[in-house]
């Protein structure tokens, strides 16, 4: 079974993030910094311990989960359909941080695992950078726009799915109250460079094409919601239709536990002989995790 080389995506995500980082100005930088300290629990030289550091207010909402996921593929190719139930573990780590009218949000992906399909995996990363304009008396929220790179890639012995996404833009509205809520609503596009979706017995190869859909997310005290859902406008590779993908974590925190109900759904064409046929991959279980969740205001 045929699948992305992973060494073609991994020099398109370094070159891309060492041109995006030398781009990047001193505030910007602060306020990258500022997320990978909070997420990892790193205050040494902060301005609690280091009263010569000149000091950048930010806020930053963190969930950092480490999640233990089971659930059940619902499978639809040409000549056999099969629903096997998967389990794996894994992270997925979620750092948005506004400064100086500065923002940044960084999602990655890892787990494994396995179950009737054979061993399944996952590696992905959103890396988004752009500025937000604040509006109200609050000033706690605001229309902001980004640009970035989206990539993933993984599956099991009978689904695989992939894709680069650069650039990927953003435009919406984000809301960081602290303490209290955390909320972005926006539309995003883009361009898929490369990717694959592959469902049993048949495979459909994505090429350059653009891809248009819309992601919210809502963190509060006991609740969490993701949902992201794109449309991928592929027209170099037979049947020229679109490929459909969609995500959904709806979870409840408790402390320092959280319980969550995940899906997916993957939806697309294929050709076979001359015929065009529907092909699925949609995904629906539960996660534990433990979570690190914080919405807070400080200064780096």
């Amino acid at each position: 079974m045929s699948k992305l080389p992973f060494a073609k995506v991994v020099p398109c995500v370094v070159a891309s993030a060492a041109v995006w980082l030398g781009a990047t100005p001193a505030h910007a930088q602060v306020a990258v910094d500022a997320g990978a300290k909070v997420a990892v629990g790193d205050t040494r030289g902060s301005c609690k311990t280091d009263p010569m550091k000149k000091c950048v207010p930010a806020d930053v909402a963190v969930y950092a989960p480490f999640d233990l996921r089971l659930g059940r593929w619902t499978l639809e190719g040409v000549q056999r359909d099969y629903d096997p139930l998967q389990f794996t573990v894994g992270i997925n780590p979620d750092v948005t941080v506004h400064a100086y009218g500065l923002t940044t949000r960084t999602i990655l992906t890892a787990n494994i695992g396995g179950g009737n399909s054979g061993l399944e995996w996952n590696l992905g990363g959103i890396w988004m950078f752009g500025g937000r304009l604040s509006i109200g008396q609050a000033q706690d929220g605001g229309m902001f726009a980004r640009i970035g790179l989206d990539t993933h890639l993984g599956g099991n012995s009978d689904y695989y799915q992939s894709h680069l996404s650069l650039p990927r833009f953003e435009l919406g509205y984000q809301l960081i109250k602290t303490n209290h809520m955390f909320l972005e609503a926006a539309g995003r596009t883009g361009l898929t460079l490369t990717g694959r979706h592959e469902v049993l017995d048949r495979t459909r190869d994505l090429g350059f094409s653009l891809e248009a859909g819309g992601t919210v997310t809502l963190q509060m005290r006991f609740l969490r919601l993701y949902v992201d859902a794109v449309r991928i406008y592929e027209k170099e590779h037979r049947p020229e239709t679109p490929v459909d993908r969609g995500q959904l974590d709806l979870c409840g925190l408790l402390s320092r536990l959280s319980l969550c109900l995940t899906a997916s759904a993957n939806r697309a064409e294929v050709s076979s002989y001359g015929d065009t046929y529907d092909t699925k991959a949609d995904f629906i279980g539960a996660k534990l995790q433990a979570t690190d969740a914080q919405i807070i205001h400080d200064e780096f």
